[in-house]
């Protein structure tokens, strides 16, 4: 979640006037591109995204290892990216499709390390029509996704009864409660479910750090 924090920072989720993103550049591009090419937002989008992935799973080395063991951030990071790019529309997610997973040479010739971004590519085309089609309340997801991540970042050891986190706990349980009455899959192993059960062990795997801290 650290590292939402810092996209949330430079990326707000929200576009201008203009019907643009406002995009404080801190280095994404830069870490994906031989030279800094972010001069249209499918760009920017999938610096972001890119950088999201490098920084939470490692160099193509240890990619895919890191995202089978942490299927949690991966996800995270999917709502992140659709949420994001459906903020101008929702043609925008086969765009960056098009753009950026489904592309030639002349695009991958300007990434710095092609490995990694070849993996990237993989994970995102085996997720993306998925999410994209199964995931009709992505907003939703989102708002959750951004109440957990605050309830991690701010926890700190001298505040052992948790009570600074208590407003975001409270957003995410209503957010969460939205989402189960909404899942009219009944399966378990459905995408939403899968989601939804992430959102639940991570909510709980806090509920249990808190008590841990305040027991000593």
């Amino acid at each position: 979640c650290r590292k939402f924090d810092n996209v949330w920072n430079d990326f707000p989720e929200s576009v201008g006037e203009d019907g643009n993103y406002k995009f404080t550049d801190d280095g994404y591009s830069e870490n994906l591109f031989t030279k800094k090419i972010c001069d249209n937002d499918i760009d920017k989008v999938n610096a972001v995204s890119f950088w999201l992935f490098v920084k939470s799973f490692g160099d193509d080395s240890s990619f895919t290892k890191n995202v089978d063991g942490n299927t949690n951030i991966f996800h995270y990071i999917m709502i992140w990216l659709i949420y994001t790019l459906k903020l101008k529309s929702d043609d925008k997610v086969m765009e960056f499709y098009n753009k950026c997973i489904n592309v030639g040479e002349d695009y991958i010739s300007s990434i710095k390390d092609t490995n990694a971004y070849d993996i990237y590519k993989k994970l995102i085309d085996n997720k993306l029509f998925l999410m994209n089609r199964d995931i009709k309340d992505i907003s939703i997801f989102y708002d959750a996704l951004k109440s957990l991540c605050k309830m991690y970042n701010e926890f700190g050891d001298d505040d052992s009864s948790c009570t600074e986190n208590l407003d975001y706990a409270k957003k995410f349980a209503k957010k969460y409660e939205i989402l189960l009455n909404n899942n009219d899959t009944d399966t378990e192993d459905s995408l939403y479910s899968q989601i939804l059960s992430i959102l639940s062990t991570d909510y709980d795997n806090f509920v249990k750090k808190c008590y841990e801290t305040k027991e000593g």
